[in-house]
C-alpha cells in the first residue's frame, strides 16, 4: 500500500502533505507531517514569535493563500487566532496559529508534537502529552495511544495512558512502563495504563479526548502477583494505598510508586498511617523499600538500626602508624587519546606511539566553522578518547534525557571509577568501608557548545538538573551518589595539576583514617571533541601539533582529552587483602608559587624547587635514589628550562652527581590532558614500576638550548628502556603536575613490595559472572574466556575468589564449574556445556525448603570426595559419625566411602549413614548462609531435620536412627512397589490388596506411590496393575517399611524416644507423616516418632503445604542423588513446576562438582550463599579481571553546522 499523510485544520486547508512508500514495515512509528504543499508556508515559532532554531519545538503558524479570514461573528477569537503574518510584504496578510507543537527536521519534513493545549504540569514539571504518547508508539504492540492529566479527588494530576494494541501481541502496563521508563524522564511515566478495544473518535475522526473513561480502580498489573497482608498492620498499610490511590486492592509486596503513587501522595498515606501509630513515622519509609511488608516492618519496630559499631575493617586502623604509612595504589582505570584502558595505553607507550588524531576537513565536527577550517593558523590536532559521546545509561540508572544532557566529563568519569574497583577486585556500591572520591573536571564545553543553545531540552529536564549534569562541582559527589561510596567526596580544581593534587589529598586522607579506600583522578573533554586549535605565536599550543618535551624543536604543547582514576590504600591494608599493589605512593608536595614570579600564568624556579624538597622529606628518600621523574613536560620554551631548573636544584640538596635520573613526560604521547595530566603521569609510572622498563619520551632529538643536561643528575629517556634495580634498592620516581595559576604538585612513587603467591587449588571451581542484560552476561563470558587465554597461569582460586568479592551480583547470572584454565576456557567457550548453569534472579525471593531423602537414595563412597576437598563438610561428617560410635560396631566412615555397595545395603547401616550425610549437609549449607524457610524429611531424613530445627540432639538422634535402623533390619523381609499412579486412583486396588498385606506406603507425587507389603502380596498387586496397562516398578529394598510389616517395632521405638528430650522446633518443619506443618506437640510427643516409622510417607502432602505456606518455595534437596529433587518438580502450582536443586551427584568422582553446581544454580536463582568460604585458603589475592562490558548508546547533543 502507498500512504498519504496529509495535514491541514479547518481555518485553512491541506497545508502539508508526506508520502509513505509502499513498504510499512520501513514507515516510522510516528511519521512526520510531511513538506509545505505550494503557494502554503509554515512558520515554527517560539512563545516570543521568534522562528524556531532547527529541531525545537514551537507553535506551528500557517501562512499563504489559504488561510481563511476568521471566524464568522467572533472578532475577539478571530484576533487571537489570525495574527499578522511578520514575514510577509503585505500588510493585510495573516497568519493562522494552530495551536499545533510542531519542529522542522534535517531533512526539511516537519514534525507534529501534538496540542498546545496537550501541554500540562504534574508534580511541577511541564509535561508534552504527545511526547509521552510518540512514545508510547514505538512499542510494537501499540497501535494508538492518548495520554491525559486526570485530577483525582484530591485535585492532583497524574498522567493516564490508554492504549489500543496491535491484533496478536500483548503489553501489560509493566512491559509499557518500562518501555516508557528507558525513553522518558520519571515524571512522564504515566501513573496508570488503560487498555481499550478502540479509542473514541470525534465526528472528524480525531480522538475524543473527552469521552476516554475514567480509569478503573483496579489493581495494575504488576510483575509481582498480589498477595493480601498477612499482619494487621500490613493490611492497614494496604487500606492507606487503596484509599489514597484509589484502587480496589493493593498487596503486600506492591510497589507504592509502581501502583502510581508519587512525592505528594506519600504524605497523604503518612499521615494516615501516623494517625494510627505512637510511633513518628518518616517518608523515609517510601525510599527505602515502598511496599506495605517493609512499611508494615518499620511500623512494627522490626527495622530498628542497630547502633553503629565499628566493622572488622575500620577495627584494625591504627591511626598513629597509619600517619606514617605508604599508601598502595591498587587499581588503575582510564581513557586516554588511542587507548580505551589501562593496557592499551601502556601497549602504545611500550611502543613508542603518538596518539594524537590529526583531521581532514570531513572528519572535523560541525561545529568548527568555515572561517577556522580557513585559518593558517588553525591547527587540526588533538588527543580524542573515542566514544565520549556514547554512555551506558541505563547502567547507571540515568535517565537517557538527563544522560544526554550530562557533561560527558561525568559520564566518562563515572564509568572509569566503576572500572578502577572492579579492576582492584572491589564491587563497586557494596563497599561497607568509607571510601572516599577525590577529583576534578575540565570546563563544561559541552554544556556552552552543544547543550545551551537548547533551551526546549533543558526545560524538558530543568536547569536544576543540567546544572547537576554539567558543573566541575559534582563530578566527585556524582560517582559517590551512584556506586554507594560513603567517604570524603571532594569535586576539586587546580588547572592542570588537578588530579595530582586529588591524590595527594587522597594520600592524606588514607593516613588520617577519613576513608580506607580512595578513588583519586580527573578527566578532561573538551567539545567539540573532532577540533582542533588556532596556534598564536609565542603561546603554548605547538604550531604543528606535536609535543617535544625537552627538544630544541619544542613550541609548546597540544591539547587531549584522557581520563585517569587510580583507587589507593594503606600499604599494609593492601597486602592484609591480598591486592594487587602496582606501585607505593611513599610521600606528596603541595604548594603554590605565590606571587613573586613573572605573572599568573608563569612557572616558578623557586615554587617548583619547593614542592619536589616537600615530597621526598614527606617520602623519607634521597633524591640519589629516584631513578625516574615523570616530568610536567609541556615543552614550552620556558616552561621546561624552569621544571628542569627547579629539581635540579631540590636535588642539589642531596647530591652533586649528574645524570643517574631519567627524565620524561607522557604529553609527547598524548598531548596535555589538562585536569587528568597528573593522573596520566602516575598511571604511566605506576605502569613502568610494575613492568620494570622506561617508555621513550617521544621526538626527543637534542636538548632545549636553556637546558645544560649536562649539570644536571637527568637525562632524557628517549628510547623503551630496562628499569634496573640500583643498588638492591627498589626503584624510585617522582611524578610532577603544575596548574596555571600556580598550584603546583610532586608526589614520590616506588615500586610494590614483593606479593607472595598464594597457594593454587586443586579441583573444580566455582566461577560466578553476573550482568544487567543478556548480551552483557554473553560479552562477560567471552571477555574472560580471552583473558585466561592470554593469562593461562592464572590461579584459578584467585580467579573466582576475584569474581565472587570484587564483582556486584547483577539479575542475569552464569554460573561455571571447572578444573583448571584450560578447562574453564572449554566450558566459557561452549554455550551447551553442561557445566555452565545460566539464570535469572527471581521477581520474588525465594524461600529455602531443604529436603531430606529416606532410605533408598544411597550410593557407595558417598559423601567421600567432598570430605577430602571440603573442611566445613568434613567437621561435620566427624561430628555426626562420632555421635553413632557408641551405637555401631563400626566407624561408619568407613562404610559411608566404602566402594563397596553392599557395605551400606543393611538398613542398620542405610539409616545411619544417610542420616549422617544429610546432617553433614545440612551444616554446610547452613554456613554457606543458606536461611531455611522449611524443611521436609522423607521417611528418616525428618530425624536430619529435627536436628537442625532443635527439635532432638545430635547425640539423641544418632541414638535413635541406629536402634530404628537396627529394628526394622530385625524384622521379616518384604518387598516394596512404586507406581505410577495418583493416590487416588490407586486406592481401590490397593483395598483389594489389603487382604493380602499390602498398603500405600508412601505418597510421593501426583503420580507416584509406593505400595508395601509380603512379597506375594506385592507380586499379586504388581500383576493387576500391570494388566490394567499401569507402570510399575520394584525397588531394590529388603522389607516392607511403612508397612504393618513394621508393627513389631512400633512400641519398642517409642520406648526408646520417651528416654530422649524433645523440643519444640525453632525451624518449620513440613511433616511426611502428616503432609502439615509440624506443630510443637507432635515433634514433642514420642508417638509422633513411633508413628513415624510404621504410616505412610505424605511427601506429596509436604510438598503442596509448602507451595501453600510459602509464596516461592526453593526445594533445595540435601541428600544422596536428586530423588527428591525430581518428585518435587512433579507438583507443578500456579506458576508452573516449582525449582528445585540437588546439591550431591550419583557418584563420588562428581560430588565436587556436582555440589558446586548445585550451590552455582541456587546463586543464579538469586538465593544468597556465601560462596567464598568454599575456598579455605588462608591468603587469596585479588586479580585484574575484565571489567563490566558497558552497552553505551549515543547520548549527546549534536551543534548545528
Amino acid at each position: 500500500c502507498r500512504l498519504h499523510n496529509q495535514y491541514g485544520p479547518t481555518e485553512s486547508h491541506v497545508v502539508t502533505a508526506l508520502e509513505l512508500p509502499a513498504d510499512p514495515s520501513t514507515w516510522a512509528a510516528l511519521p512526520s507531517i510531511g513538506r509545505p504543499i505550494d503557494h502554503c508556508r509554515i512558520h515554527v515559532l517560539d512563545a516570543r514569535g521568534r522562528t524556531a532554531p532547527l529541531g525545537v519545538a514551537g507553535e506551528i503558524h500557517i501562512g499563504g493563500i489559504g488561510v481563511a479570514r476568521g471566524y464568522l461573528h467572533r472578532p475577539e477569537l478571530t484576533a487571537e487566532r489570525f495574527v499578522t503574518d511578520p514575514f510577509s510584504t503585505d500588510p493585510a496578510a495573516r497568519l493562522y496559529r494552530t495551536g499545533d507543537i510542531g519542529r522542522w527536521r534535517a531533512d526539511g519534513e516537519i514534525d507534529c508534537l501534538g496540542r498546545n493545549d496537550h501541554q500540562v504540569k504534574v508534580r511541577g514539571h511541564r509535561v508534552e502529552l504527545g511526547e509521552i504518547e510518540g512514545a508510547l508508539l514505538t512499542h510494537p504492540a501499540v497501535s494508538e495511544a492518548a495520554v491525559l492529566a486526570r485530577h483525582d479527588g484530591g485535585g492532583d494530576a497524574r498522567l493516564v495512558a490508554y492504549v489500543t494494541t496491535q491484533p496478536g501481541t500483548e503489553s501489560g502496563a509493566d512491559g509499557l512502563r518500562a518501555h516508557l521508563a528507558a525513553l522518558l524522564p520519571p515524571y512522564m511515566v504515566p501513573a496508570v495504563f488503560v487498555a481499550l478495544a478502540t479509542l473514541p473518535r470525534s465526528p472528524n475522526g480525531k480522538i475524543d479526548r473527552r469521552a476516554l473513561p475514567a480509569p478503573l480502580a483496579a489493581r495494575p498489573e504488576l510483575g509481582e502477583p498480589f498477595e493480601e497482608g498477612r499482619t494487621d498492620t500490613e493490611r492497614r498499610v494496604c487500606a492507606a494505598f487503596e484509599r489514597v490511590l484509589g484502587l480496589e486492592r493493593a498487596g503486600r509486596a506492591d510497589n507504592f510508586f509502581d501502583l502510581g503513587g508519587d512525592s505528594l501522595r506519600v504524605l497523604k498515606v503518612l499521615a494516615e498511617l501516623q494517625a494510627a501509630s505512637p510511633r513518628r513515622l518518616s517518608t523515609n519509609l517510601f525510599f527505602q523499600d515502598p511496599t506495605p511488608a517493609a512499611i508494615a516492618r518499620s511500623i512494627d519496630g522490626e527495622n530498628q538500626a542497630a547502633p553503629i559499631a565499628p566493622s572488622a575493617e575500620r577495627a584494625r586502623f591504627d591511626a598513629e602508624a597509619a600517619a606514617q604509612e605508604p599508601i598502595a595504589l591498587v587499581g588503575m582505570a582510564g581513557r586516554f587519546p588511542g587507548a580505551d584502558d589501562v593496557e592499551a595505553f601502556w601497549a602504545n607507550l611500550r611502543d613508542g606511539r603518538e596518539s594524537i588524531r590529526f583531521f581532514d576537513d570531513a572528519e572535523l565536527d560541525a561545529g568548527v566553522s568555515a572561517a577556522l577550517r580557513a585559518d593558517p593558523d588553525y591547527v587540526r590536532a588533538r588527543g580524542v578518547i573515542e566514544g565520549a559521546d556514547r554512555f551506558d545509561a541505563a547502567f547507571f540508572g540515568i535517565n537517557p534525557k538527563e544522560a544526554t544532557l550530562m557533561d560527558p566529563q561525568q559520564r566518562v568519569f563515572l564509568e572509569i571509577c566503576w572500572e578502577c574497583l572492579e579492576r582492584a577486585g572491589y564491587a563497586p556500591d557494596r563497599q561497607q568501608r568509607p571510601v572516599g572520591v577525590f577529583a576534578g573536571m575540565h570546563n563544561a564545553t559541552y554544556f556552552q557548545r552543544h547543550v545551551a543553545p537548547r533551551a526546549d531540552l533543558i526545560d524538558a529536564v530543568g536547569e536544576f538538573t543540567v546544572m547537576l549534569g554539567n558543573e566541575k562541582d559534582y563530578v566527585a559527589t556524582r560517582v559517590a551518589h551512584r556506586l554507594n561510596l560513603t567517604g570524603p567526596a571532594i569535586s576539586l580544581n587546580t588547572a592542570c595539576s588537578t588530579s595530582l593534587v586529588a591524590m595527594a589529598q587522597a594520600f592524606a586522607a588514607l593516613r588520617s583514617g577519613q576513608c580506607d579506600m580512595a578513588l583519586a583522578g580527573g578527566v578532561a573533554i573538551t567539545c567539540p571533541p573532532h577540533s582542533g586549535y588556532l596556534h598564536q605565536e609565542g603561546a603554548m599550543l605547538s604550531p604543528d601539533g606535536h609535543t617535544r618535551s625537552f627538544d630544541a624543536r619544542a613550541q609548546g604543547t597540544v591539547f587531549g582529552d584522557g581520563a585517569g582514576v587510580v583507587l589507593m590504600k594503606r600499604l599494609s591494608d593492601a597486602q592484609a587483602d591480598g591486592d594487587t599493589i602496582y606501585a607505593v605512593l611513599r610521600g606528596i608536595g603541595v604548594n603554590n608559587d605565590g606571587g613573586t614570579k613573572a605573572s599568573f600564568t608563569a612557572p616558578s624556579i623557586d615554587g617548583q624547587a619547593a614542592v619536589v624538597s616537600m615530597a621526598l622529606a614527606s617520602a623519607g628518600v634521597d633524591a640519589r635514589s629516584i631513578s625516574y621523574v615523570e616530568a610536567h613536560g609541556t615543552a614550552t620554551p620556558m616552561g621546561d628550562p624552569v621544571e628542569v631548573a627547579a629539581l635540579s636544584r631540590a636535588y642539589a640538596r642531596h647530591t652533586a652527581d649528574s645524570g643517574f635520573c631519567a627524565i620524561g613526560s607522557v604529553k609527547s604521547n598524548v598531548g596535555h590532558l589538562l585536569m587528568a595530566a597528573g593522573a596520566a603521569g602516575v598511571i604511566k609510572t605506576a605502569l613502568a614500576l610494575h613492568e620494570e622498563r622506561l617508555p621513550a619520551t617521544l621526538h626527543y632529538e637534542s636538548a632545549n638550548p636553556a637546558i645544560d643536561f649536562e649539570g644536571t643528575p637527568f637525562h632524557v629517556n628517549a628510547h623503551l628502556a630496562d628499569w634496573p634495580r640500583r643498588d638492591g634498592a627498589p626503584r624510585r620516581a617522582g611524578v610532577s603536575s603544575f596548574g596555571v595559576g600556580g598550584t603546583n604538585a610532586h608526589v614520590i612513587l616506588e615500586e610494590a613490595p614483593l606479593a607472595q603467591p598464594t597457594e593454587p587449588v586443586a579441583g573444580p571451581r566455582l566461577l560466578t559472572l553476573s550482568a544487567r542484560t543478556p548480551e552483557a552476561l554473553a560479552a562477560m563470558r567471552a571477555r574472560l574466556a580471552d583473558h585466561l587465554e592470554a593469562h593461562p597461569g592464572s590461579n584459578l582460586g584467585d580467579v573466582a575468589h576475584t569474581l565472587r568479592v570484587g564483582r556486584k551480583a547483577f539479575a542475569r547470572r552464569l554460573a561455571v564449574v571447572a578444573d583448571g584454565v584450560a578447562e574453564t576456557i572449554e566450558v566459557l567457550r561452549d554455550p551447551a556445556s553442561p557445566y555452565a548453569i545460566a539464570g535469572a534472579t527471581a521477581a520474588r525471593v525465594h524461600e529455602p525448603v531443604l529436603l531430606f531423602p529416606g532410605q533408598g537414595a544411597q550410593y557407595a563412597g558417598m559423601g567421600r570426595t567432598l570430605y577430602v576437598h571440603d573442611e566445613i563438610f568434613r567437621a561435620a561428617l566427624d561430628e555426626a559419625c562420632d555421635a553413632f560410635a557408641g551405637e555401631l560396631a563400626f566407624d561408619l566412615r568407613e562404610r559411608l566411602f566404602s566402594d563397596d555397595a553392599a557395605a551400606l545395603a543393611p538398613t542398620a547401616v542405610t539409616q545411619p549413614a544417610t542420616f549422617a550425610l544429610e546432617y553433614a549437609l545440612a551444616r554446610r549449607a547452613l554456613h554457606l548462609g543458606l536461611r531455611p524457610a522449611a524443611m521436609i524429611g522423607h521417611s528418616v531424613g525428618e530425624f536430619a531435620a529435627a536436628v537442625i530445627a532443635g527439635v532432638m540432639s545430635l547425640a539423641d538422634a544418632a541414638r535413635l536412627v541406629a536402634r530404628r535402623g537396627a529394628l526394622m533390619q530385625a524384622l521379616p523381609a518384604g518387598r516394596m512397589l512404586s507406581v505410577r499412579l495418583a493416590a487416588e486412583r490407586l486406592a481401590p486396588y490397593l483395598a483389594v490388596a489389603a487382604a493380602d498385606g499390602v498398603s500405600l506406603a508412601a505418597e510421593n507425587g501426583p503420580s507416584a506411590c509406593v505400595a508395601a507389603g509380603p512379597a506375594a502380596g506385592i507380586e499379586a498387586l504388581q500383576a493387576r496393575l500391570e494388566a490394567d496397562g499401569i507402570a510399575t516398578r520394584p525397588l531394590q529394598t529388603s522389607h516392607a517399611f511403612h508397612s504393618a510389616m513394621m508393627d513389631a517395632a512400633v512400641a519398642p521405638f517409642e520406648a526408646l524416644v520417651r528416654g530422649v528430650t524433645l523440643n519444640a522446633p525453632h525451624r518449620h518443619i513440613v511433616s511426611t507423616l502428616t503432609g502439615r506443618m509440624l506443630s510443637a506437640a507432635e515433634a514433642t510427643d514420642p508417638a509422633y516418632w513411633a508413628r513415624h516409622l510404621r504410616e505412610a510417607v505424605r511427601f506429596s502432602g509436604a510438598i503442596r503445604t509448602a507451595q501453600a505456606e510459602f509464596a516461592q518455595p526453593l526445594f533445595i534437596e540435601l541428600g544422596p542423588r536428586a530423588t527428591l529433587a525430581t518428585l518435587a518438580r512433579q507438583h507443578a502450582g500456579r506458576d508452573g513446576a516449582p525449582v528445585a536443586v540437588s546439591l550431591l551427584a550419583d557418584t563420588p568422582a562428581m560430588e565436587l562438582v556436582a555440589f558446586q553446581l548445585g550451590l552455582g544454580r541456587l546463586w543464579t536463582l538469586g538465593v544468597e550463599v556465601d560462596l567464598d568460604s568454599l575456598d579455605g585458603r588462608d591468603r587469596k589475592a585479588r586479580l585484574r579481571l575484565p571489567t563490566y562490558p558497558f552497552e553505551r548508546k549515543r547520548h549527546w547533543v549534536d551543534i548545528a553546522a
